[in-house]
């Protein structure tokens, strides 16, 4: 038997110009990148870092004037409820009330010394509502019966009277309603 070579390794061939060419640039290629990119990455946080601040200096300015503006709701709600009132006196000013100027003070003057009155409304349509306050139960009594004597001589009309209730403190108060003539 004849002993035969067998020649297991591969010639080497050349390399390809290009292969060289790339060998040599993607290595340098590659750490211009990283350095790049790390550059990039501290470069965005240093902005962050700077933003951070700006943000945070804003919103303690946020801050602080959403404080002021808290302080002052209580005061600017005082405002407008003056000028709803004062709205609303001028509207009753600017309307027909002749029928309270001539309802009111009778009133006022049928009242005696016992009595306080807690609530006076007279309204243009001729709708009065009292609410009188005394010590003495037999005062009120008294109180309402003078009006309902009265009540030919100022044209008062439905004259009802709730119930005499004793508060807390030990006095007593009543509610009266009735109409007034609208041709006074």
């Amino acid at each position: 038997m004849a002993k035969k070579l067998i020649n297991l390794l591969i010639e080497i061939q050349p390399e390809p110009a290009a292969l060289k060419y790339l060998k040599k640039i993607l290595p340098l290629l590659s750490i211009s990148s990283l350095i790049i990119f790390v550059l990039l990455h501290i470069a965005s946080l240093v902005y962050v870092r700077l933003n951070i601040d700006d943000y945070n200096k804003i919103k303690g300015k946020v801050d602080e004037i959403e404080k002021k503006i808290s302080n002052a709701k209580g005061s600017e709600s005082l405002y407008i409820s003056s000028i709803a009132v004062l709205g609303k006196i001028d509207k009753i000013l600017a309307g027909n009330s002749k029928i309270i100027e001539t309802t009111l003070p009778v009133i006022l003057n049928i009242q005696n010394s016992d009595i306080s009155l807690g609530t006076v409304m007279v309204d243009n349509s001729g709708q009065v509502g009292l609410t009188l306050k005394t010590s003495d139960s037999q005062a009120l009594e008294n109180m309402a019966s003078e009006l309902v004597n009265k009540q030919n001589l100022y044209n008062f009309k439905d004259i009802k009277a709730a119930g005499i209730v004793r508060e807390n403190d030990g006095s007593y108060s009543l509610s009266i309603s009735l109409n007034v003539d609208k041709k006074i």
